[in-house]
C-alpha cells in the first residue's frame, strides 16, 4: 500500500514539475485575448478555462496539461483569435493605431 502511495506523491510532483511550462503558457494565452473579443464572440468562460487549469494543475499537473491542451487546439480559441484578427484590420482599414502582443511599438528599439 505504501508503494501506491509514493508512486501517487511522486507522479504528482513529476506532474507539477514537468506541466508548469505548459500551464504558464496556457494562462498567458487565455490573458491575451482582449476582453472585448470574448464580449464579441458570446464566449464568456475565460474563468471557466482558467479555473480548470489551475484545478487540473492541482490535482497532480497532468489534468491541467490536458485542459490546456483542449484550448490550444479548440474551437473556441480559433473562434477568438480569429475575431481578434478581423477587429485589427478593421482598426487598421479606419487607419487607427494598432498594437498586438506580435507588434512593436513604435518607440522601441528592435535589438
Amino acid at each position: 500500500m505504501k508503494i501506491f502511495l509514493l508512486l501517487a506523491v511522486a507522479l504528482a510532483i513529476l506532474g507539477w514539475v514537468v506541466t508548469l511550462p505548459i500551464l504558464r503558457r496556457g494562462m498567458m494565452d487565455i490573458g491575451k485575448i482582449p476582453n472585448a473579443i470574448w464580449r464579441i464572440t458570446g464566449y464568456t468562460n475565460r474563468k471557466g478555462w482558467r479555473v480548470a487549469m489551475l484545478g487540473g494543475y492541482a490535482l497532480g499537473g497532468w489534468p491541467g496539461a490536458a485542459v490546456v491542451i483542449k484550448w490550444r487546439y479548440g474551437e473556441e480559441r480559433a473562434v477568438l483569435r480569429d475575431e481578434w484578427k478581423l477587429l485589427i484590420e478593421e482598426r487598421r482599414a479606419r487607419h487607427e493605431i494598432v498594437l498586438a502582443d506580435f507588434e512593436q511599438a513604435p518607440d522601441e528599439v528592435a535589438g
